[in-house]
């Protein structure tokens, strides 16, 4: 397979911190240009990785530069208008986390892809490793009977003095809640693992000074399995972990949601335990070169998420935040 040739939307944030370092010795994805709003931080990018074609205006990037894919890492209020004009280029598209800021706009970006018949992941990394793959086959094959109730928390404690920190709490950039944030990947996590579920009941805390909710707990049915997952920008990662429980077993995962592979699980079977380690690359590696499979017309490596699973995981956090804020 002839290595895939990306370009990528706003490369010097989240692009820079995981996803390019993530390619520089990958055989299947070339970065071949890249966008971004600050010329030094992108020349910075660029010296550094030896990409040597730049933009500082996406629609040039887009019209000029040579790529076969496009990678949009920019803030989440930008995706769905860039997303939007990449597929209905015919691009295919891989969009960093969230797909949009609500379920409407997932599903519109969800029609257009399928009418252009274009190619297009959500970057969600937890499911592109072993261990992921393993609860999938373990859940698919019943080996814990019945489950009953499954529990996954992402917090922690965000730094309010960094420069993206003010985005972040703005809820017209980000979204109204720690749902939009890290624990959009609790919620992809769970629907991969458990199927869609409906909303059963929401709480938050959001403090006087603060115009987004901070700390949210969600409550929701996932085929007769209660599930509750949680989200808070005010401390962790402590409680970062994934427990599953079922009539005749249980998977545990302690720190399993986290920017890092996790280290693996331990499942549970008619008492014995067994321990499930991690051999994967990096996932921000590969969920971008399962992206190139999918695009080349191969089969990925992973079960990776779609734009329906997206619109799945937002119809959820839009329902949580109309509960929390009309009590």
């Amino acid at each position: 397979m002839k290595p895939l040739r990306l370009a990528i939307l706003s490369a010097t944030g989240t692009a820079q911190k995981r996803t390019i370092p993530a390619l520089v010795n990958s055989k299947l994805v070339t970065v071949s240009a890249i966008q971004g709003r600050n010329p030094e931080k992108l020349r910075e990018v660029s010296d550094r990785y030896g990409i040597q074609s730049i933009y500082t205006d996406e629609h040039k990037l887009l019209d000029e530069g040579s790529y076969d894919a496009v990678m949009i890492c920019s803030p989440p209020y930008m995706h769905f208008s860039q997303a939007k004009r990449v597929i209905e280029r015919g691009t295919p598209c891989l969009l960093e986390k969230p797909a949009a800021m609500s379920a409407d706009e997932c599903n519109e970006l969800s029609h257009i892809a399928a009418e252009r018949a274009v190619v297009v992941h959500v970057a969600h990394h937890l499911r592109h490793q072993d261990t992921y793959a393993r609860m999938q086959e373990i859940l698919n094959n019943g080996e814990l009977g019945d489950i009953v109730t499954a529990h996954a928390e992402w917090s922690f404690k965000m730094n309010r003095s960094a420069p993206s920190a003010a985005r972040k709490l703005d809820p017209s950039k980000n979204g109204l809640s720690a749902m939009n944030d890290a624990g959009i990947h609790t919620v992809d996590a769970m629907i991969g693992l458990l199927g869609p579920g409906s909303l059963r009941g929401a709480a938050s805390v959001r403090r006087p000074e603060d115009k987004t909710h901070e700390t949210v707990d969600i409550l929701c049915e996932q085929h007769e399995c209660l599930t509750h997952i949680r989200s808070s920008r005010r401390y962790g990662p402590s409680a970062n972990d994934l427990r599953i429980n079922g009539t005749d077993g249980f998977i545990y995962a302690p720190g399993f949601f986290t920017e890092a592979s996790s280290v693996g699980f331990d499942v549970t079977r008619a008492g014995k335990t067994e321990s499930v380690r991690h051999f994967s690359p990096d996932p921000y590696q590969v969920e971008v070169e399962d992206f190139a499979r999918s695009v080349g017309g191969l089969t990925p490596l992973f079960p990776f998420t779609d734009l329906h699973d997206a619109g799945v995981a937002m119809s959820l956090i839009d329902a949580a935040h109309q509960t929390i804020t009309s009590t």
